[in-house]
């Protein structure tokens, strides 16, 4: 479920109905004792992010919090028209 936010942010933020061209990227890797869960969506306007009020990323880094402690690593990066979500626990 800690999952989930990311696909929602993927289709709020990141999906174009009328358009052809959506482009999403989803990584899920196990290295080691870590989980590795990556996104990358393409933004339609600079503004999809900024005029969002969503409380969804910052829900997920409280559930996180109690979760793990500190022992997590939540990270998110927009980059021209792109927008990067990160996430790294362990899985022991």
């Amino acid at each position: 479920m800690l999952l989930m936010t990311f696909v929602e942010n993927i289709f709020k933020h990141g999906i174009n109905k009328s358009s052809s061209t959506n482009k999403i990227e989803i990584s899920l890797l196990q290295q080691e004792e870590q989980l590795l869960f990556r996104t990358t969506n393409r933004l339609e306007t600079s503004e999809a992010l900024e005029t969002s009020h969503g409380f969804g990323l910052k829900n997920l880094r409280e559930r996180l919090y109690r979760l793990f402690g500190n022992n997590f690593e939540l990270n998110t990066a927009q980059l021209n028209q792109t927008f990067t979500a990160s996430l790294k626990i362990p899985l022991s």
